[in-house]
């Protein structure tokens, strides 16, 4: 889970006001500080690369696609005035979400476009989801063939303040929109963003899991859901992800355990039906945090960053004298979760480990991570050509010393990792290699030459802003109520952050 913090200052005020006004940042040892721009998403599908990153303070979100293995770009085409975009590919048609109205007053919308010439072209944006008395947030797109599904929270902003996490279809490659099928409601005054949702789909099957312990199947297509299973079975579960593989569904979460925090899998080999007992994937004493999963049939491959020195330092009884470890670890299963293979350090001595992502592709394992050491940032990489039985040694991806890891995909034999650079943050970078990880082409900034506009696309409000809800709202009201929204809307967007990655 990556972490990004706003630079903030903290007021004590009261009010509410119309405006919001997020910036993204990185965690170091010091403050938190602003940075220009940062990486989004990537996809890959055959010798096309498609990537999505975000310019911060104005917001302006940005696609670029590769058509020949990576190692080239097109033109930036700019979606305007928006924020934190997802995307989703079938065949040649590409769809596009993101979120416009950054919270505060107006709620935030959900604007949606597509594709179905590669990306060359796309339609104009359409309003997908747009609540008068909520901000809407779309979290994940999937796409099979001709449907798209969105996955979308609702976050009550006015009286009762209702918030709802629910699914959009589309049964016609995006032209045409569902009714909203609602997942799970959630109590007044809740956030769902605090709840880590995912949603998978195989065939006519449609799998959602989230919420603290409810796993929901769909056989028709997510018009419908069954009703909710207890497949977790854990108090607080955390960065929970959801994988289905033919007819094998895997859930990966982080509980409480023993000493630590430790990272735990519940599989079914039966499409959803029944699901094993949790079974615990990581180390017992220690805290394992942030696990990606990757499935290719009943191959299951995962990492998680671990971590032991809370243990160390508390000492929680264990009367066990071990070395501090930080890094990067990795485990297997070759049988649909039944057994699992030792957690392997990948990252080995090279200082604190964090931001890792796993991708597999013709029964090689990829994998990339970030290391720190004092203030050098680093991005590696480790491949395994024997179906993650052995890794090669850890590789320097840029040679920079301000460089993070953010995402990592392939297909066949072409691997792809990105990330950004530290504070400024101007740079958003991209590598490919294109013989199964063992060498990698240049350097590619993705945000060279990219203009940005300091104009804001305004979409069309359904309702009034809070002036007119609320006529007490004037005069020295006014600055209290900005300075509120400044840090109640940039605590959303941090909060989100947090959630995302």
């Amino acid at each position: 889970m990556k972490i990004l913090y706003l630079a903030l200052i903290i007021v004590v005020v009261l009010g509410f006001s119309c405006i919001k006004a997020p910036a993204s940042g990185q965690v170091t040892s010091e403050s938190a500080q602003v940075v220009h721009y940062q990486f989004s998403q990537m996809m890959s599908s055959g010798k096309k690369v498609y990537v999505l990153y975000q310019h911060n303070d104005p917001f302006h979100v940005y696609f670029r696609k590769s058509s020949d293995e990576g190692k080239s770009f097109g033109n930036a085409i700019d979606l305007g005035s928006s924020n934190s975009p997802v995307i989703t590919i079938s065949g040649n048609n590409i769809y596009m979400a993101w979120d416009t109205g950054f919270g505060g007053w107006p709620p935030a919308h959900v604007m949606f476009a597509k594709s179905t010439d590669g990306g060359e072209t796309f339609s104009k944006p359409v309003l997908l989801a747009n609540e008068s008395n909520s901000s809407s947030i779309v979290t994940q797109l999937v796409a099979d063939g001709s449907r798209v599904y969105a996955l979308i929270y609702d976050l009550g902003e006015k009286p009762p303040y209702q918030s709802d996490v629910y699914l959009m279809s589309s049964q016609d490659n995006g032209t045409t929109w569902g009714n909203k099928v609602e997942l799970l409601p959630a109590p007044v005054f809740t956030n769902p963003l605090g709840d880590d949702f995912a949603i998978q789909k195989v065939g006519n099957q449609v799998y959602i899991a989230g919420g603290n312990n409810i796993f929901r199947k769909s056989t028709d297509y997510g018009l419908t859901f069954g009703r909710s299973t207890d497949v977790i079975r854990a108090a607080n579960p955390n960065d929970l992800q959801l994988i289905a593989s033919s007819n094998n569904v895997y859930l990966v979460y982080t509980a409480q355990s023993y000493y630590g925090q430790a990272v735990f899998l519940a599989k079914s080999n039966d499409g959803g039906s029944t699901f094993s007992l949790p079974k615990m994937f990581s180390q017992k004493v220690g805290d394992s945090i942030s696990p990606h999963i990757v499935a290719d049939g009943k191959n299951l491959y995962a990492v998680w960053k671990f971590d032991n020195s809370r243990v160390m330092r508390n000492g929680n009884g264990t009367n066990i004298l071990t070395p501090y470890i930080n890094g990067i670890f990795f485990a297997k299963s070759n049988d649909g979760g039944s057994t699992i293979s030792k957690p392997v350090n990948l990252s080995g001595d090279v200082g604190t480990s964090y931001f890792s992502g796993i991708s597999t592709s013709n029964g090689n394992v990829y994998v990339s991570w970030t290391s720190k050491h004092g203030n050098n940032v680093q991005s590696f990489f480790a491949r395994s050509a024997d179906n993650g039985t052995t890794f090669s040694a850890p590789v320097d991806l840029t040679g920079r010393y301000d460089a993070w890891f953010d995402q990592i995909a392939s297909s066949g034999n072409d691997v792809y990792v990105a990330g950004q650079t530290s504070y400024p943050g101007d740079i958003v970078w991209f590598k490919a290699s294109n013989d199964a990880g063992a060498n990698f082409g240049p350097l590619i900034n993705l945000n060279n030459g990219t203009i940005v506009s300091a104009t804001f696309t305004i979409i069309p409000r359904i309702s009034t802003c809070c002036i007119a809800d609320n006529p007490w709202f004037q005069n020295g009201w006014m600055f209290t109520g900005i300075a509120v929204s400044a840090v109640i809307g940039s605590w959303f967007f941090i909060f989100r952050r947090l959630k995302e990655r």
